[in-house]
């Protein structure tokens, strides 16, 4: 049976050599005939070793998905013709791959095109052309050698047979790839045009270009080459928009579409920039230490039934890990909610707020993001300026709002969390204890930090606790330093005629009658 995938994978290595040295190449779905006639093409080149051995296994794979000739005795064989070139315009491609065509001197190239252009000068006026264009460029595919291009369309067509009809066509030992122009009628003039602006611009890797025959001035430029060389991959985006702005109609769809692409291909390689640095640092975060107000904040994600979901608010020095602690717990949320992970993303959104007074909430997006992390709050009482909005309430916000509202989104955090994180020079912290809603603890959940986050490699939960001890001045730790208190214990320790969350916040603030491993304390934390 013919295995079809292979024979069509065949055929793409051979267009992909073919590419590689702009050579005319077929579908991958071709006639055998076609495909062996470009193979033949491909392989009459001047290749380096890869590509030669890369385009011969593919044809000994093309060949191999079909039957063998079965052998009926003498056959004729058929006298081959000479071949015959006939046209009025054609395009001219020498690759080479040593000596100067593979050289990286300026001045050596610069010496190879204008020895170029020399000779198809003095072939356009041996062979009466109207016009003649040439390039020298380098190869897209790798930085090995380049290659030329010369385009021609003559007054009389020229018309000659054998094995030496194209010998007026070698330079530097170099027989070129022929492509004529096989246009007929009306749609000559354009293909002819067209080729010459293909030779002549100036296209990704071009060195050196030179034409006789010049666009705007000689013939006008068609907005859709420029679209297909963009689609290609021939051109620059800027190069694109500076022949698209003399071209003028359509230019100005072409520059929105542009901007647009830019803009999302920014966007992207932010977020794969952030998404490969987050994989990386993966590797090297320590186990979280286990926090009562952290576990009374994600118990309030536990089911549907809320009006309303408390704000949880991460206080502490520099480079403590606040933004750490706020992505974990992001994390272990989005795993209870069952929020979708988007590719290459977090899970989450992080916002940068500092001393802004509006929350840029724009990026955020429910289907992928189990909450918001407000990162650097400047004012504590940004909280309370936006509560309606973060506490989660099922209704719709409506951010970037304008008398036109052109720029207006709608957000919505029901279940999901707000996380917010401030350091010691905020505004307002005080605020967290003494405003009547930033207090009390069904709005804002606070978690003051005077330590790292995670334990430390090598160091038990007691012997990270015996580093610090706390002043009387100082509010007690606010982490379980044993692999997770039971509830009897944590039921115990707080005052009777609470709330769970009333008692888990009044509990003391750690439990640390066992001695216990980093490893017992991670897998504490994980099976939270």
């Amino acid at each position: 049976m013919v295995n079809h995938a292979i024979r069509r994978g065949a055929v793409k290595r051979l267009r992909a050599v073919g590419l590689s040295y702009d050579l005319s190449v077929v579908s991958d779905n071709a006639s055998k005939a076609k495909v062996l006639e470009m193979a033949d093409g491909i392989l009459q080149e001047e290749l380096d070793d890869d590509d030669r051995a890369e385009a011969e296994a593919a044809l000994e794979e093309y060949k191999g998905t079909w039957p063998a000739d079965t052998d009926q005795g003498p056959t004729k064989v058929a006298s081959k013709k000479p071949q015959e070139w006939f046209f009025h315009a054609a395009q001219l491609t020498y690759n080479g791959s040593d000596g100067r065509w593979a050289s990286k001197d300026v001045n050596e190239l610069e010496s190879l095109f204008n020895d170029l252009r020399d000779k198809n000068e003095k072939l356009a006026a041996s062979l009466d052309a109207i016009g003649y264009s040439v390039t020298l460029e380098r190869s897209l595919k790798e930085d090995k050698h380049v290659h030329g291009h010369a385009y021609f369309h003559l007054r009389k067509a020229f018309h000659r047979k054998g094995p030496d009809a194209l010998q007026c066509f070698i330079f530097d030992d170099k027989k070129p790839h022929v492509k004529p122009n096989t246009a007929k009628g009306s749609s000559f003039a354009g293909a002819m045009k067209y080729g010459h602006f293909y030779v002549f611009v100036d296209k990704i890797g071009s060195l050196h270009s030179f034409a006789n025959y010049l666009p705007f001035q000689d013939y006008g430029v068609e907005g859709w080459w420029l679209d297909n060389l963009l689609k290609q991959g021939k051109l620059t985006k800027k190069t694109y928009l500076d022949w698209a702005a003399k071209v003028t109609v359509g230019f100005q769809k072409r520059l929105t579409d542009t901007r647009a692409a830019e803009r999302y291909e920014r966007e992207a390689a932010v977020s794969k920039a952030m998404a490969d640095a987050n994989k990386e640092l993966e590797k090297k975060v320590l186990p979280m230490k286990i926090f009562l107000q952290v576990e009374a904040f994600i118990d309030n994600f536990g089911d549907w039934q809320r009006f309303r979901r408390p704000i949880l608010v991460i206080v502490g020095g520099t480079n403590l890990g606040k933004s750490l602690l706020a992505a974990h717990i992001l994390q272990r949320i989005g795993k209870i909610l069952q929020v979708q992970q988007e590719e290459g993303g977090l899970g989450f959104l992080e916002v940068t707020v500092e001393d802004n007074e509006v929350l840029d909430l724009a990026d955020f997006d429910r289907r992928f993001h189990a909450g918001v992390i407000l990162d650097g709050v400047g004012d504590a009482l940004i909280l309370k300026r936006n509560r309606e909005s973060l506490q989660g309430r099922p209704k719709a916000s409506k951010g970037a709002k304008s008398a036109t509202n052109v720029y207006a989104y709608s957000y919505t955090f029901t279940r999901r969390a707000v996380i917010a994180t401030l350091d010691l020079s905020a505004k307002h912290r005080h605020a967290l204890g003494t405003d009547h809603w930033l207090s009390n603890e069904l709005n804002v959940i606070k978690l003051e930090l005077d330590e790292k986050v995670y334990v430390r490699a090598g160091q038990s939960a007691k012997e990270q606790a015996s580093g610090n001890p706390p002043s009387a001045a100082k509010r007690p730790r606010t982490w379980v330093q044993s692999a997770r208190a039971t509830g009897e214990e944590l039921a115990s320790a707080a005052p009777v005629g609470l709330s769970g969350t009333q008692r888990a916040l009044a509990a003391p603030a750690c439990v640390s009658a066992v001695r216990a491993t980093d490893d017992e304390i991670k897998s504490a934390y994980l099976s939270s």
